[in-house]
Formats: C-alpha cells, sequence, structure tokens
C-alpha cells in the first residue's frame, strides 16, 4: 500500500508559505540566450538565478481558490482570495504573491529569468525597512522556490515591472 499526501497536507504548506515573512522576487540573467525568442526550458533541479540583478520583496500575499467570478486575473484564469482561517474548507492550496519593481528601486537594464526566493537573509547593516536589495546586501538567498526563463525584459529607467505568480501546493 502507498501512503497519499492529502488535501490537507497541500493546504497547511501553502499556510506555511503564506505565513513566512521573508519572501523576494528576483530578476537576472543578463546574458543573452542562445535564441532569444526561445528561452531554454528549465530543469526542477535549478537552485538559483544567473547574474541577479536585484531582489524586491513580495508587497502582495494571498491564498487564493480557482473561481470563474473571482478578481484576481493569472494567465487567463480567475482567482479569489481566502482569509486564512478559511483556508481548510476552502482548500485553498494555492498562494498569489506580486510585488512592483521601480525604476528606482534596481539598476536598469535586460532580464532574462525570475525567481522566487523564501527565507532570503539581507546582510548585516541593511535598514530594515529596505525591500529592494542588490545581491551584495543579502546574506543567504534562501530557497529557491520557483524559476522562470523568458524572452528578455527591460527593466526602464522611467518605468516599473509587475511580478506575479501563483503557487500552488
Amino acid at each position: 500500500m502507498t501512503a497519499i499526501s492529502t488535501f490537507g497536507s497541500h493546504v497547511s504548506r501553502a499556510l506555511d508559505f503564506y505565513n513566512k515573512d521573508s519572501i523576494y522576487f528576483c530578476i537576472g540573467r543578463t546574458t543573452q540566450w542562445p535564441d532569444e525568442q526561445s528561452p531554454p526550458e528549465l530543469l526542477p533541479s535549478v537552485t538559483d538565478v544567473t547574474e541577479i540583478i536585484g531582489f524586491k520583496k513580495v508587497e502582495v500575499k494571498q491564498l487564493v481558490i480557482p473561481d470563474a467570478n473571482g478578481t484576481i486575473v493569472y494567465h487567463n484564469s480567475k482567482w479569489s482570495s481566502v482569509i486564512p482561517s478559511n483556508a481548510l474548507s476552502a482548500g485553498a492550496k494555492w498562494v498569489y504573491v506580486k510585488t512592483v519593481i521601480q525604476y528606482s528601486d534596481l539598476p536598469v537594464g535586460y532580464y532574462r529569468q525570475v525567481g522566487l526566493y523564501s527565507n532570503l537573509i539581507p546582510a548585516t547593516g541593511v535598514p530594515a525597512g529596505q525591500f529592494s536589495l542588490l545581491p551584495d546586501q543579502v546574506s543567504e538567498r534562501g530557497i529557491l522556490e520557483l524559476a522562470d526563463n523568458r524572452i528578455a525584459a527591460y527593466h526602464a529607467a522611467d518605468g516599473k515591472d509587475t511580478l506575479s505568480v501563483i503557487i500552488q501546493f
């Protein structure tokens, strides 16, 4: 007989992630892909973003469930937010995270990878309220929860980049 991971365990993992304080998006990879229109696939064994430009702390975290009438739209699907006390009864095994990188948050330039790190530890001396970090302002990157290779995006001096994802546990 084989044991299974219960639905409740998935909700529990989502709640654990939701309750983490130190979750950061990361942008990197300045070097061009061999085929710029077709970034290579990542393997699940990836442990780090390459050529890190910087990190930005997650500004929005919500437990979510798929819902045709939901107000959160992600990859052409609609989602609704669930309060933590209702997570188990609602079956909320997904977490929506989002941040906005303002023009002044990180250096200007092209990036081709986006990552999401949990348990990141800023370096000693970095002010507690500083949520945009350069690589030398991080003492431990923590755990790379997800990574995405992309067609080159440009972080402009007069723009902003919105990064968001829904993670299933």
